[in-house]
This record gives C-alpha cells, structure tokens and sequence, in this order.
C-alpha cells in the first residue's frame, strides 16, 4: 500500500479503523486527477427527485446541474439538498429549459463558498450563470 495525505500510519498494517474511508478518499484524488474532475470528492447523480433526497446533502456549499452536452448552472446554498429541491420545482425557467439530468456538489465551509462558486463558475462556464457579474 502507498501512503499518501489522506492515510494514516495504522494505514500500512491495515489496523486503521479508518481504513475504508482513507481509500475512498484516495479512490476519489486519483479519479478527480484522471477525469479531471471540477468539483472535488463526489461524482454525479441522477438530478431526479428520488436521487437528490438519497444523494444531496443538507450541508452547506456548491452544487452544479449539467446536461448531456454542457453545465447548466453552479450554485452555492447553506443547503444543497433544499436549493436541488427548488430547482426541481421550477417551471418555465432558463435552467428548466436546459433539461439538466445530473448534479454534483462539494460540501464546503459557508465562508468559502462564494468564492468556490465563482471559480468554478469562470472554469466551466455555466449557461444559466453567464449573466451573472464576476
């Protein structure tokens, strides 16, 4: 086993009581680098209503909605399950007509997450966030 960051020392005597998340973490770092990933630590989910309450968190940070083709739209709440929920809601919208079928999010400290938007939003160029100042 090769140590990295995200082992610990109990890690190469396979006694870590951590051990599986220690390898999830790593699983996730060698992915983000080989897909190049733009939101760190979760892949995408089905943007359906049974998939958002199984796989959106109720924690703070940004989320991104994307079609077959593009990014649709890169947000930030202090509840990323609730916010996912309102888009769900939305009729007759720009983002609606965009027919976004997956999210993905990153759980980030609320101080953090505008600026976490804003990269991420000049990085992947957002369709429903190009009217939106930098």
């Amino acid at each position: 086993m090769v140590l990295s960051p995200s082992h610990c020392g109990a890690c190469v005597s396979a006694r870590c009581p951590f051990l599986d998340q220690h390898l999830i973490v790593r699983n996730q770092q060698h992915l983000k680098k080989e897909s190049n990933l733009p939101f760190e630590g979760y892949g995408g989910f089905s943007f359906t209503p049974a998939s958002v309450s199984r796989n959106a968190p109720t924690a703070p940070g940004v989320y991104g909605l994307s079609n077959a083709s593009e990014w649709v739209y890169v947000g930030v709440s202090y509840n990323i399950q609730q916010a996912l929920w309102g888009h769900l809601r939305e009729d007759g919208t720009l983002l609606k007509s965009r027919e976004p079928k997956g999210f993905t999010f990153e759980i980030c400290d609320p101080s953090q997450c505008s600026a976490r938007q804003m990269r991420l939003v000049t990085e992947l160029s957002p369709i429903c966030n190009a009217n939106e100042a930098p």
